[in-house]
């Protein structure tokens, strides 16, 4: 039923097509966010690959009951696939180690710690000017050494105008150079910024590899249900190509073909040339054998072989 609900809606069963080749493989994803082995890029995939599951069930919803019914058993967990946009940068690298993959405004932490990397020396400048406009040194200077880290630096001529909060570091033949709380602080962030972004960055993408696993149960139903429909879209793409008939199934055991073509050498046949039909009725009644006879590669097997494939075919859509 639900496969000649596709042949009979086929601006559906294209749409439906065209929107099932961009979706990932969600069972694979969903396996390796399971063990934690998904890389960011994976997840991304994962999360615009439920955006089109939704957009699937939504066009199946709107459709002939024979689909809208079954696409009523199963739903996407689209709070998964908007967490899932809104944490993670859309350009993000394969290794979660290289950074940027975290977006900003998730973690008010994170972002002031990227702010400190991009920023370090406006921080920095913005410092000086404070402490210019507080002390009156118009002289005064931020200035850096790998044995005191950062520094304000006061010529001898304004010694007298350092503020009591400020610690001396260095004494120069014509200067002096002092430390602030502020200006420690400042350093300290400076410098373990990018190790801190580092281990945030792994542990906010952990939580979203956590809120994966978690929805392992709707994400197996909905990859279930998308391969479910991607095989019926086949069958009818294949049954409406190759002008296949819907076999009329029946309670008894009477075998009826009319016009049968085996549905592989069909296939293989050169261009126009065209496969020749068969009739073909077994019954246990009247017919229950058939006896063929012909010459080596005259089709006898082929015969056979078809009969059963129409068989198989009808049995499963």
């Amino acid at each position: 039923e639900r496969v000649q609900a596709l042949i009979d809606a086929s601006a559906l069963r294209e749409k439906s097509r065209d929107t099932l080749a961009g979706i990932g493989d969600l069972e694979r994803l969903t396996g390796k966010a399971a063990v934690g082995r998904i890389h960011p890029r994976e997840v991304l995939h994962l999360g615009r690959s439920l955006e089109a599951a939704e957009r699937v069930r939504t066009e199946l919803l709107a459709a002939d009951e024979r689909l809208a019914g079954p696409a009523k058993t199963w739903e996407p967990p689209m709070e998964l696939a908007r967490y899932i946009q809104d944490s993670i940068e859309p350009e993000a690298p394969v290794n979660i180690a290289k950074g940027g993959v975290v977006r900003a405004g998730v973690d008010k932490d994170l972002d002031d710690l990227r702010h400190i990397t991009t920023h370090a020396k406006e921080l920095l400048l913005a410092i000086q000017q404070r402490e210019v406009e507080r002390t009156g040194i118009s002289s005064l200077k931020v200035g850096y050494n790998n044995v005191f880290g950062y520094y304000l630096e006061v010529r001898n001529t304004h010694k007298e105008k350092v503020p009591a909060d400020w610690v001396r570091k260095q004494t120069l033949t014509g200067a002096e150079r002092y430390i602030t709380d502020e200006l420690k602080t400042l350093e300290e962030r400076i410098l373990s910024a990018e190790e801190r972004i580092g281990m945030l960055e792994q542990q906010l993408y952990g939580q979203v590899v956590e809120r994966v696993r978690q929805a392992t149960a709707a994400l197996q139903a909905t990859a279930a249900a998308l391969s479910q429909l991607d095989v019926l879209v086949s069958f009818a793409d294949t049954a409406v190509v190759w002008k296949y008939a819907r076999p009329t199934l029946t309670d008894d055991a009477k075998l009826e073909v009319r016009e049968g073509r085996h549905p592989v050498i069909e296939q293989q046949l050169p261009p126009g040339e065209s496969y020749v039909a068969n009739d073909l009725l077994l019954d246990p009644d009247d017919r229950q054998m058939v006896v063929i006879t012909g010459p080596n590669m005259s089709g006898k097997s082929a015969l056979l072989r078809q009969t059963a494939l129409h068989v198989l075919m009808a049995q499963c859509g």
